[in-house]
This record gives structure tokens, sequence and C-alpha cells, in this order.
């Protein structure tokens, strides 16, 4: 047997690259939210320095409280935040430069970028059809002979993985098997709301979270929460625009308004939870990490161009046809049938089937590279290829 070679302590491993990080905020949470979570894990996870330009600052406030709209440039968690405006600071740029969602970097920083930065990505949306595997890294040479590539979130292998922080499951795990601690920090969410608060005294209560969309069919799913058994709490953070809702609820459907949550508290929110219905990208991401029954509103396009999403992630996944029917009733203009579908697959949330399958695609993700780490490999190939 060959002996193990031993590492020489005194050759350093190569520094982590610096990082700029375009991103302009169009869907209000959502493309920030994805770009302030990548921030975390490259700076964090991996060690990379980070710059973070965002357009819009008062947006950003809501997924971070310590963000000061009124600054050009802020640092918060080790990470450099510079107000994105018509006029930028003179920076030199980073090795890696990531336009977020196609979002073109000022043509003024992408002038400095040859010479200095080794690899310019642009950010694509989270994809659940099967073709972006095919499209993952295609290069997009520049007129200014740069070269640039296409970077595809997803969940299959081949395209770029999922945003996932290397102690997620452990804090996860941790979190739900302190049920106390649990409904202790639910209850101090609404300390204005007594009878959610006597709610949460009752160990069968089960808690529902939505946030969703304006046009969801909300009316159907509180038709279908009134016709299940036991007690629901609904909880609907600020923020959420719902439809007029009914003059009277059901009996066993109360709903409550919680502030929006930081991104670490809303993960704990749907760790929290029974069965999440959550919206966009980055939060449907975070409800699959969770583990617990859930549906996922995609933002809708013309000529239901979204279902191909929804419907492209339910075949990928093989999900049960319970599932099925809830996800696509969920994602399309409300109809008679609609609050008969919700209802048919919320039943299907108590049992073992749905339970088992979001917990065993959870431990799925566990298991595939993480964007992160998926970026930087890609980082390092391009470099070596490049000499």
């Amino acid at each position: 047997m060959m002996a193990a070679r031993q590492s020489d302590p005194r050759v350093m491993p190569p520094a982590a690259p610096g990082v700029d990080l375009f991103c302009r905020v169009i869907d209000n949470y959502g493309d920030i939210g994805v770009c302030w979570r990548l921030a975390r894990c490259l700076h964090q996870d991996h060690g990379c320095p980070v710059r973070l330009w965002v357009d819009d600052l008062r947006a950003f406030q809501h997924l971070c409280r310590a963000i000061d709209p009124g600054l050009s440039a802020q640092a918060h968690a080790g990470i450099d935040i510079i107000h994105w405006s018509g006029s930028i600071p003179d920076l030199e740029p980073h090795d890696i430069v990531i336009e977020a969602f196609a979002c073109d970097p000022p043509t003024s920083h992408i002038a400095r970028m040859p010479g200095r930065s080794k690899l310019w990505l642009n950010l694509e949306y989270l994809a659940t059809e099967a073709w972006a595997a095919g499209c993952h890294g295609m290069e997009s040479p520049q007129p200014d002979g740069q070269r640039k590539f296409f970077f595809f979130p997803g969940f299959l292998p081949g395209t770029g993985g999922i945003l996932r922080e290397k102690t997620l499951t452990r804090q996860r795990q941790e979190w739900q098997a302190d049920t106390a601690q649990v409904r202790r920090w639910l209850t101090d969410l609404l300390p204005h709301d007594e009878t959610a608060r006597v709610l949460l005294e009752q160990p069968d209560l089960q808690i529902v979270t939505l946030f969703c969309y304006p046009d969801a069919p909300v009316a159907e799913l509180l038709l279908a929460l009134g016709r299940l058994p036991g007690q629901i709490l609904l909880l609907v953070p600020e923020r959420v625009v719902l439809p007029a809702l009914p003059a009277t609820l059901a009996p066993n459907l109360h709903i409550a308004r919680i502030p929006f949550l930081p991104q670490p508290e809303y993960d704990r929110l749907l760790w929290s939870a029974d069965l999440n219905l959550v919206r966009g990208e980055d939060s449907f991401v975070r409800a699959l990490l969770a583990g617990q029954p859930m549906l996922w509103q995609a933002y809708r396009q013309d000529e239901e161009a979204h279902l191909a999403k929804v419907e492209g992630w339910l075949h990928q996944t093989q999900a049960p046809e319970t599932i099925r029917q809830a996800w696509l009733a969920w994602n399309r203009p409300a109809d008679a049938g609609t609050a008969e579908a919700l209802e048919q697959g919320l039943r299907c949330a108590n049992r073992a089937r749905w339970h088992t399958f979001f917990q065993d695609f959870s431990a799925y993700l566990d298991g595939q590279h993480d964007l992160a780490s998926a970026l930087l490999a890609f980082y390092y190939k391009q470099t070596a290829l490049s000499g």
C-alpha cells in the first residue's frame, strides 16, 4: 500500500476569487433574494470577497433590516454593498463578474474587466425544464472579444444546482427537534393576535404559511382549508397582497398576519409549518429544502407559459398525481373546480405519502452540489483552460 502523501504546510492554498455580483430589483424580492443569498454563500462558505451591486436598496432592506437605503456604499455580514445608481464608483473589477438575470453591468465596469476579470457569468433564472442542462455553461462571445457564459441553476445533474448553505440541514434538524422552541418563536411573531396565540397552545394545530402573488386563487384556498378536519392557523407575511376575503371564514380557520421576515427567519417559518404555499424562485427552493408538504406558485406569464416550469418540475420529480393536480390548480386562473382540486390535494398533505415525497426530495437536494460550489468549480475549470 502506498503511503499517504503529506501536504506541504509551506504551500498556501490559492486565495478565494473575488466576486462582483450585479442585481436589478424587478420582482420586489425575488431578484435580490437570490443575489443576497448567493453573496452570503460565496463569502461565508467559501471565503470569497464579494461586492454586491443593487439598484433598489429599499427593497433590499425588507430582506435585511441592517441595510441603510441612504448610503451609496456600506458593508454587512462581510459583504461590500454598492448602490448601483447612475453614478458608480471607479472600482477595479473582481476575478468573477456575475450579472443576475441578464441585468447588464455598467459599460464602464465592463470596459475595465479585460486583464482583470477571469470569468463573466450571466446567472439565469431557476430552470426546471429538461433543456436547461444543454444550455448550462454555454458561451456567449461579446462584441469586444470578452467571453460570457450562461449559468443555469437547477435540480438536475448538468445544471448549476441550487443555493444551499453548508450548515443548513443541521440547522433545520436542530430547529425542528425542539417543538417547544418552535411554538414560542411563532407566538412571539403574533404579540397582538390573542386568538392565534391560544391556537398555538394546541398540540394538534395545523400551521400553514402563505406567500403568494396577488393573482393566486386565495378564495378557493380558504374554501379548501375550511373543509379540512382540525384547527388551521394560516400565517401570511405583511406586504403579501390578498384579495378581498369572505365576510366569514370556516370556524376551523384563522388568518394571522406576521412580519415580513429576513431570510434566516423565513427559513425557520418554513421549517415550523405543516404546509407551505410559496411563490417565486428563492422561496420555492427554500420550501423544498425544508422538506415539508408545499405548493409553489410560479410567476404568471402570458399564454400560461409559466405552467411549463411547473410541469417541468412535476415531471422531473415524478410527483404523485394528487400533488400534480393541486399544483396546477394553484397556478391556473380560478374556476369551478379549483377549490375541489386544492381540497383533494391538501387532504393528502396530511398523509404519509406527501410527507415522504417532500422529505425524500429534500434529502436528494442535500446530496447534490450547491450553486455556489458549482459556480466556483466552473471558475477554476475555465481559468485552467485559459491558462
